[in-house]
């Protein structure tokens, strides 16, 4: 059974995603770039132009706890032609600002390090970069999203 409930010959399905775009073709700064549980990233749910004409491009990603491993780089430096606003959101119930890990952030030459949910807006041509997973102790939510019909995330 799927987890949802859709009503028969639904106008609006098309407006619902529910599974991640099956990744085949990344860009060169994710070139690496391995979803899986056992990499301590998985892809959730993504929204792209293709899928939903009109929509905004959307990638949602967990960061899982890894046993002796430090410093995971996400995403290597990188600059494009459009807006690109990050978040990345703890999971503890009882203190929504603890991320639950250590995250080293970089825009430019500025170096940002962050141990409390963050959302971060990166203007077009901008560089932006690299996402350091310095420590992780609870899963992290990421999402990403971009302008509709710009890259992908």
């Amino acid at each position: 059974m799927a987890g949802y409930e859709k009503p028969d010959n639904s106008q609006y399905w098309k407006y619902i995603r529910t599974e991640s775009k099956k990744i085949t073709d990344l860009p060169s700064y994710r070139a690496g770039s391995v979803y899986t549980r056992a990499s301590g990233m998985t892809r959730i749910v993504d929204m792209t132009t293709e899928m939903v004409p009109g929509a905004p491009n959307i990638g949602t990603v967990w960061f899982w706890p890894r046993e002796g491993t430090t410093d995971r780089v996400g995403v290597a430096a990188h600059t494009h032609e459009f807006d690109e606003t990050l978040g990345f959101i703890g999971t503890n119930p009882d203190d929504q600002d603890d991320l639950g890990g250590e995250i080293e952030f970089w825009i430019e030459d500025e170096k940002f390090v962050f141990t409390t949910s963050f959302i971060a807006h990166v203007p077009a041509g901008l560089k932006h970069c690299p996402i350091v997973m310095r420590r992780v102790e609870r899963p992290i939510f990421h999402f990403g999203f971009v302008p509709p019909g710009k890259g992908y995330l």
